[in-house]
């Protein structure tokens, strides 16, 4: 479809989903401290009619794909290198930790942007750009009477920000208490959507001359979906121009920095969480839990970090239009759900299944925790009509369920006191390991003397 129309559900998505869940994620990272893991999965298609010698390149050298989910293949050694020197990369960049992981990921964004910038200005320079951007831009608003183009716009605007992966909060873990996180929500989430309509214009302004070249009217039969635009159709797009070595370079450098940018986020998330579960042995640090908590205990947190509460427009998609959104997203894709294929090859009937389980179970996970809690909490034996009726019951569920645990708040000792916080779980087990060895230091230093009975002659 031609991207105009789909600018509009997209950013609307941004609005109302995006840059609430942005916020709520910072200010829990940079309250608490907290630290997450991640899983995630992509589920990648591509239509192709015919092969290009990129797309031969792509499929048949770089990545020798083989006939089909049951044939495993042969190892690509080359594959294996090129993987290693990645982690190897990212591990020099972050094994400092945070501050170490903040100046790499300063290069590579600004790398990122100066060689959009100038690919952006050569594409400009080439006859059909202008074609290919009005394509882009172009709005065709009878587009928008499909669902799915609601759906997918709501889709991209989540996964572009990362929502729901953690990365957030183990970022924003590092702020300073006092951050406003909000500015910072609204600033990422307007810099992500203005990047990613400005490296449109650097893909559609290329695919413009190569729909010129080729003497096609129609620019979406040149286009890919999923990883054939950036490796395959694009490629063959700078292989045109004059100079394309350079501009090859230039172009797979910058994706070799982005993709170490979201590595960085990934990578830290997972090593955070983890350093977390094992303290003792990782690092001294506090430990992960799990909360979950009213909006408006969250607001008065909230309050306490930037000074005032968020406003009336966070708290009704808080409570209403974000939850709503995302149901009616996971509707609509459910509904139009299509099996999964690559190219022209479709995966048999177990391994979409299989693909399905293990998509499912990670977020199955989350309410059969649920009914155990309450089960554990109300008995086997309690009926639902009564979890619905029986205050007492609900103020029971409440208190062991719902609240906060004890441990919620800032991480930093002398702010809980002042905002009268209870010391955490580690502070007084520490607190009390403390007092226990003085006090064993004292009797070994000064045992009380045994009284001696009258009457006996001490020798």
């Amino acid at each position: 479809m031609k991207t105009g129309a789909f600018l509009i559900p997209y950013l609307l998505a941004l609005a109302v989903g995006g840059f609430p869940i942005l916020f709520m994620e910072m200010a829990f990272g940079q309250f608490a401290s907290l630290e997450s893991q991640k899983y995630s999965m992509r589920n990648v298609t591509n239509k192709s009619l015919f092969k290009t010698p990129t797309e031969e390149y792509f499929e048949r050298h770089l990545l020798n794909i083989s006939g089909g989910i049951g044939d495993v293949g042969d190892v690509k050694w080359t594959l294996i290198v090129c993987l290693a020197v990645s982690w190897f990369v990212c591990f020099a960049c972050l094994f400092k930790g945070i501050k170490s992981m903040g100046k790499a990921a300063i290069f590579t964004t600004a790398f990122s942007y100066i060689i959009l910038t100038v690919l952006l200005i050569r594409g400009l320079t080439l006859p059909g750009a202008y074609q290919g951007l009005i394509y882009y831009l172009k709005p065709d608003f009878t587009k928008l009477k499909q669902p799915q183009v609601w759906g997918e716009a709501a889709s991209q605007a989540f996964a572009s920000l990362s929502l729901g992966a953690g990365g957030w909060i183990t970022l924003s873990s590092y702020n300073k208490f006092s951050n406003r996180c909000n500015r910072d929500a609204i600033l990422v989430g307007i810099g992500n959507a203005l990047t990613s309509i400005y490296a449109g214009l650097v893909i559609f302004s290329v695919l413009g001359y190569m729909a010129h070249v080729k003497g096609i009217d129609e620019i979406d039969k040149v286009t890919k979906e999923g990883p054939g635009l950036a490796f395959v159709v694009y490629p063959e797009g700078l292989s045109l121009i004059p100079g394309a070595p350079f501009w090859s370079i230039c172009f797979f450098f910058m994706m070799f920095t982005v993709g170490l940018d979201s590595l960085f986020g990934q990578v830290e998330t997972i090593a955070a969480g983890i350093i977390d579960e094992y303290p003792d042995f990782l690092r001294p640090r506090r430990k992960l839990f799990t909360l979950f908590l009213w909006y408006k205990k969250f607001s008065k947190d909230i309050e306490i970090m930037i000074g005032h509460k968020p406003g009336v427009f966070y708290l009704v998609c808080w409570r209403f239009a974000t939850p709503l959104l995302i149901l009616i997203v996971i509707v609509f894709l459910g509904a139009n759900y299509r099996p999964p294929k690559y190219g022209n090859y479709d995966l048999p009937v177990w391994a979409q299944n299989f693909g399905l389980l293990l998509g499912l179970f990670p977020i199955s996970l989350i309410p059969i925790v649920m009914v155990y809690q309450v089960i554990k909490t109300t008995g086997f034996t309690c009926p639902f009509w009564k979890l619905c009726t029986d205050k007492e019951l609900n103020d029971k569920i409440e208190k062991t369920l719902v609240r906060p645990h004890c441990d919620w708040g800032p991480a930093l000792p002398e702010i809980r006191r002042k905002f009268s916080y209870g010391p955490r779980t580690d502070e007084l087990e520490t607190d009390m390991d403390e007092i226990y060895s003085e006090e064993n230091r004292k009797v070994q230093i000064d045992p009380e003397p045994h009284e001696i009975p009258e009457g006996t002659v001490a020798t």
